[in-house]
């Protein structure tokens, strides 16, 4: 199933029928989902509003942080065994990312002797 782009609802159901199983989708795209509330004359719930955005400013997400890629061939890698050293080079721009979207990227530094990432001013081009 292709990617929206947008606000709406994806909704997959898993139908089985005897020993046959399929995925249903059912998309609601912006657009249906306001000819829907304009159709059914539907007005905002600001308590379900208040509570959605509390919702949402609360949930975690896992932030994924590329700093290092290595390429080497597969018969090396096949020779890996515990407590090898890999040398590795930081990359200069590290992509930030929540699952597949870049949020932003940062730059690997020393402070205080530990490792820090700072997030370049590119931030607002990802998003």
């Amino acid at each position: 199933m292709d990617a929206l782009s947008g606000v709406g609802i994806i909704a997959t159901l898993t139908v089985q029928i005897h020993d046959k199983v399929a995925p249903l989708y059912i998309v609601l795209d912006s657009e249906l989902i306001q000819t829907l509330v304009s159709e059914l004359e539907l007005t905002a719930n600001p308590e379900l509003a208040g509570e959605f955005c509390q919702a949402l400013h609360t949930t975690p997400v896992k932030l994924d942080v590329q700093l290092s890629k290595n390429v080497m061939p597969l018969t090396q890698v096949l020779t890996l065994k515990p407590d090898d050293i890999l040398p590795i080079e930081l990359l200069n721009h590290a992509p930030v990312k929540i699952g597949k979207q870049t949020l932003f990227t940062g730059r690997v530094a020393e402070q205080d002797g530990q490792l820090v990432l700072i997030l370049n001013e590119d931030k607002e081009n990802h998003r």
